[in-house]
């Protein structure tokens, strides 16, 4: 549900009508996610609908805020409902731009994270990789969190969902975490927890869904022959990248950092997918991440 501009403004009364839409179209008993990656003001009225979504069965993730702020102070953040997130930096401290205090439910990462935007180029739009920031970021992480613990049938109380999340992170890991502000990081890994349906006992967990687009620009005559990647992963494995469904290159990465370049390929517009397959079939890759260029 869209409820700001193309320019990313809006007001309290369009998000006020996009929980109301949520509340109609949810069915009672239907697990469900909403996640809230906007910043206002505090407003009693903007929480109020919050807690409404919650109490009719959908769990909310909010974004702190990206002011050094109390995040009390804020809405839907300080929302009493909501599971909200604030932002931890790479290095493993607390971002310096999240808001903080007790209305912070947990940290997530929120600084340099891979992900998807939307680019206009002459006459189309495309999807591409880019770096962001933000506790909107970490939002979205506690989101997804919140859906696979629906997915495991911890559910569908938005409450419960929020139990098991803040009683699953991880204590004290977050450094220069600002005074009366919780010091969890989110974690969904927790011993015990059965393994997402489709994933058989023993087989391979693979990080999957990492994609690039390449776009020429206009008129131009530029073929990208070779792709360089490079990054850096949890574990040790074979990372695999495909054009159109056929190979470009598979090299196995230690842990750590990893540079290489792809063979080349016959078009300058072209999709890049990545794949990493660990070595040990028992574990699960907790992160990868990958930068691709052109040349």
């Amino acid at each position: 549900m869209r409820v700001v501009d193309c320019a990313g403004n809006g007001n309290t009364a369009t998000l006020l009508a996009g929980l109301d839409w949520v509340v109609a179209s949810h069915r009672s008993g239907e697990p469900a996610v909403a996640n809230i990656s906007l910043v206002g003001p505090q407003s009693l009225v903007a929480n109020d609908a919050v807690q409404t979504v919650v109490d009719d069965g959908v769990a909310v993730a909010a974004a702190a805020g990206n002011s050094p702020v109390d995040a009390c102070t804020t809405s839907p953040g300080s929302a009493p409902g909501a599971i909200t997130a604030a932002a931890m930096a790479q290095q493993g401290v607390a971002a310096p731009f999240s808001a903080w205090g007790p209305c912070v439910d947990l940290y997530a990462p929120g600084e340099v994270v891979l992900t998807t935007a939307t680019v206009s180029r002459p006459g189309r739009r495309a999807n591409q990789l880019v770096f962001a920031s933000g506790t909107s970021i970490s939002a979205g992480f506690v989101s997804g969190a919140a859906a696979l613990a629906l997915a495991q049938g911890r559910g569908p109380d938005p409450g419960a969902i929020a139990r098991w999340l803040v009683d699953g992170a991880t204590p004290d890991a977050v450094q220069a975490v600002p005074p009366g502000t919780p010091n969890r990081l989110l974690y969904v890994g927790v011993a015990g927890v059965p393994a997402p349906q489709g994933i058989g006992q023993g087989s391979p967990r693979v990080f999957s869904g990492t994609s690039a687009r390449f776009l020429a620009p206009s008129g131009s005559t530029t073929r990208v022959a070779r792709y360089r990647l490079a990054g850096t992963t949890a574990l040790p494995g074979v990372l695999t990248t495909t054009r159109a469904g056929r190979l470009l290159s598979r090299r196995y990465v230690r842990a750590g950092s990893f540079a290489f370049r792809t063979r080349k390929a016959a078009r300058r517009i072209s999709v890049l997918r990545m794949q990493l397959r660990p070595d040990d079939p028992r574990r699960t890759v907790a992160s990868v991440l990958v930068r691709v260029r052109g040349g």
